[in-house]
Formats: structure tokens, sequence, C-alpha cells
């Protein structure tokens, strides 16, 4: 994370009158409200949006951030927070959608995901004349931009504004709590055949930052980097992370812990500092992504409390044989 000439033309006549343009700004032209994508191009409507489409979670999520929530009329397959989401039209995945049953929808527009959804996907919607926003958050600030960009577009600026205030008052606390305490090092993992992981671009790698821990990978040059065994021994990190699509259940840690006891040499292991985030909170770039944060920092905290113990436990033992 998710083709008929003759229905173009018939659809583009029910198209609500929009403007599509470039720009590398937000620019206010007359009556149109405009924002600039993370394409950098500009996205102008007429009016206030009042039928949104959603191609993937993350983006659900945040157009219910921006206080559009009830404007929202089709998500992907995918979405599913807040909970009210699962009434709404399914009309696909990243990688394929429903065009028909879009298109009959007439959205004033569709959010899309521009690093996860199908290319080809995302030319066949454009080609359809739809008005498109794509998003691609990268970080706190991109969360942030997003969450504002959509209720301008909605006209729901003021809800925008309050969720983004409430974003950043959390996101300071984070700060101020963590940001300058000893560090520790983390590996977090993506995927297990091939073994994937993340390097410092990605927001996960941002989230175990702000919490004072140290990416292994963050030098990486790709955003999502195939790991060696040998680089992995050498770099021996404290902690390792991975996500639980269950959401926090026993059984997925248990076969993570399974997977990573064959590596018994690296100090994670040894001290069975191994733990899961819920997929959903720590992988979409939502106001959410501050609970996996918590979780997170929290978990990095209870390494640095064991690692104090043992360095005292360490030094009484010294002491006695003194």
């Amino acid at each position: 994370m998710r083709r008929f000439p003759l229905l173009h033309i018939a659809l583009l006549m029910l198209l609500p009158f929009s403007l599509i343009t470039n720009a590398t700004a937000d620019v206010s032209v007359d009556s149109f409200r405009c924002v600039v994508d993370d394409r950098q191009k500009k996205v102008c409507l007429k009016q206030s949006a009042q039928k949104i489409a959603s191609l993937s979670p993350g983006s659900t999520e945040l157009l219910f951030s921006a206080g559009a929530g009830d404007r929202v009329i089709a998500v992907d397959k995918h979405s599913n927070f807040p909970l009210r989401v699962k009434n709404l039209p399914d009309i696909g995945s990243h990688k394929s959608i429903n065009v028909e049953a879009l298109l009959g929808m007439q959205p004033d527009l569709v959010v899309i995901w521009s690093s996860g959804n199908h290319d080809r996907l995302i030319r066949n919607i454009e080609d359809l004349g739809l008005n498109t926003l794509h998003l691609d958050v990268q970080d706190f600030e991109g969360i942030r931009s997003a969450i504002l960009r959509l209720g301008t577009l909605a006209g729901t600026e003021t809800e925008a504004k309050a969720s983004v205030a409430d974003f950043d008052q959390k996101l300071a606390k984070l700060k101020n709590q963590y940001s300058d305490l000893n560090t520790v090092s983390v590996f977090y993992e993506v995927w297990r055949d091939p073994l994937l992981t993340v390097n410092g671009e990605q927001i996960i790698s941002k989230v175990i930052e702000l919490c004072s821990g140290r990416n292994i990978f963050s030098e990486a040059q790709t955003l999502i980097p195939t790991v060696s065994r040998e680089v992995l021994l050498a770099d021996n990190p404290e902690v390792i992370l991975g996500s639980d699509h269950q959401g926090g259940s026993s059984n997925s840690l248990e076969e993570m812990k399974a997977y990573w006891r064959e590596w018994n040499s690296l100090t994670a292991v040894k001290k069975d500092q191994i733990y899961t985030l819920p997929a959903d909170l720590i992988s979409r770039p939502t106001p959410r992504l501050l609970q996996a944060a918590e979780q997170l920092c929290n978990i990095l905290q209870s390494v640095r409390s064991a690692r104090k113990r043992h360095t005292k436990d360490n030094k009484t033992h010294s002491d006695e044989k003194v």
C-alpha cells in the first residue's frame, strides 16, 4: 500500500466544473479552492468538494482528520478507520479499482497515494478527467500539510486546523520527553523473505528517531533496502521491531521471535528485545502514527532502563570482588 473511450465522453459531461493546472505553491484564484499536491501540481476546485473518493487507508484517515469524513463516498478495500468507513462502498485496492463504479459516483475529488497506487491505475483515472490530489507523505510535516490541503479542498479549514493543532501538541510532547535521551540502535523488519527494512527517509525511521532511536540502516540509498546477513550481524542492533497486521497479537510476536532465534548472536535476540507494533498505526502517515510513536518510545525507554540496571549490577559485582 492499493480503457472505455465512449464512457469517457459520456461521463466527462457529468463532471462538475473544475480546473487543474501546474504550479509550485498554494494559490487562491478568485473563488477557486487551490492547493499544490505532492507531485507539485496545482489542483483547483470551483467549490468545496462534496463527494470524495479515497484510494488508500492513509488518505481515508487524513480526510477524516481534516473534517471531511462526511464527504467521503468511496474507499479502497483496506480502509478500516474510523470504523464507519466499513459501511462505505469499496472500489478496489491500490493496484486495481472498479473504474466504472467510481465514475458512476461522479466524485468531485479522488485522493491518490502517489507511491502506492499503481501507475496505470493513476493514468486511467486522470485520463478520464477526474480531479485528483496526489499525496505522498514522508514525514510529520507532510501529515500536517496533507490535512490542511484536504481541509482547503473540502471547505473544512476550521476542523483541519484544529486537527493539526492537536497533532502538533502531541508531537511536541513526545519530542520534549524523548529527544535528548541515550540512543538505542534499532532494526525495523519490513519483510523476511527477502529481509527488508527502511532507510532514513521513510517515515517509520523518523518515528524511531523521534524516540532517540537509531535506525541502523538510515544511510541506505534505497527507501526499502534489502538486508544482508553479514551487515546486520555487524551492526548488531539492540532492538528489533516489526509490524503486526493483527493489531498487537501474541501470536504474531511469537512467530517473529521464532524467526529471529536463528540469529542468536544479535544483542536484540540474546536480550529478548524483539517487539511488534500495530501495522495500521506504524505504517500509515496519519495522526494515529503518534500512537505508534508513543508505544515505540516506551519500548526504547524500557531498553534504556534495562541497560542501566545491567550497568549497575556489573558495577556492584566488581565492587564485591574488590
